[in-house]
């Protein structure tokens, strides 16, 4: 078994570019640092830093050996920190991996109520819409939407989204309302990212499913800039309830077939099952779920 002061050693050498500064931060002296690199390498039978009077570099298989070094300190930082935190208020760095949609308009707008409520917990936060690798990128937690792939990471429900349909009351005035969904193919629709040429809604409601084709009037990725245009008369288009209930209804805003919507997509988080739930992921989530009982409550779910 290999001895974690070494590994920490070297995985330090490697952060700082040097021995002198490894021993610095350690607080140890250069000499030991030499002697443990030197008994890590010989125990392992390779080399695993190249160096010379001017330059260090890490070899190929010191390269492999470092990933895995860093993941290993990575838990070690994270096993203290649940027995830290057990005995103290949640503090400390919580990293998240959000979709942009999501993230934007949903997690960031309420950010600031929840670092008041934990003043002594930090965010690192990624938004994008790949998945990322929750273990070998170290993240502590990752929201995604949709059907979950399986996977040995925990996942807790955080709530549904759904989609509806929606106008202005003055596109409406000029336009007319449509009585059917069917008639919606006659009218000024816009669409979420997609083809530019044809586009097509998926409604469920009252058992049934029905898919509306249309040739968007303008197709946008950002559902916030597609709730503007609604508001501003411009068309009709599918609006996330989540943006809905974060901000103060817009009067002019009318959902039109409100036993309609888009399938709804469940919202989970996932974090990884051998680190246990850090008090840091357990308030978030928790401050999550209550929010999203708001859209539930309002009538979005």
């Amino acid at each position: 078994m290999r001895d974690l002061n070494e590994i920490i050693i070297f995985a330090k050498i490697v952060e700082l570019g040097s021995f002198s500064k490894a021993a610095q931060f350690l607080g140890i002296p250069k000499s030991n640092v030499s002697q443990k690199l030197a008994h890590l390498e010989e125990c392992l039978g390779v080399r695993l830093l190249q160096r010379s009077t001017r330059q260090m570099s890490l070899t190929p298989t010191g390269e492999l050996f470092y990933k895995h070094c860093e993941r290993i300190i990575t838990e070690l930082d994270a096993a203290n920190a649940v027995v830290l935190n057990q005995q103290e208020s949640p503090r400390g760095l919580l990293r998240l991996s959000l979709p942009v949609a999501l993230g934007q308009h949903f997690i960031l707008p309420i950010i600031d109520e929840f670092l008041d409520q934990f003043p002594d917990i930090r965010l690192k936060l990624l938004l994008t819409d790949h998945l990322v690798d929750v273990i070998d990128e170290g993240f502590d937690l990752v929201i995604r939407m949709g059907q979950l792939a399986d996977s040995s990471l925990v996942a807790r429900r955080l709530g549904v989204v759904r989609q509806r349909i929606f106008a202005s009351t003055d596109y409406l005035a000029k336009r007319g309302t449509p009585k059917t969904i069917e008639e919606l193919v006659e009218h000024d629709c816009l669409g979420q990212s997609g083809n530019a040429d044809i586009a097509q809604w998926k409604l469920v409601g009252a058992g049934a499913e029905k898919t509306v084709c249309f040739t968007p009037r303008v197709v946008c990725n950002d559902p916030l800039v597609l709730l503007s245009m609604v508001s501003a008369g411009l068309g009709i288009a599918m609006i996330p309830d989540i943006l809905l209930s974060l901000r103060q209804q817009d009067e002019k805003l009318v959902c039109l077939f409100p036993e309609w919507s888009a399938p709804p997509k469940d919202c989970h988080a996932l974090f990884p099952s051998h680190r246990g739930m850090a008090p840091t992921v357990r308030v978030f989530l928790d401050f999550v779920i209550r929010r999203f009982s708001v859209v539930s409550s309002s009538g979005g779910t």
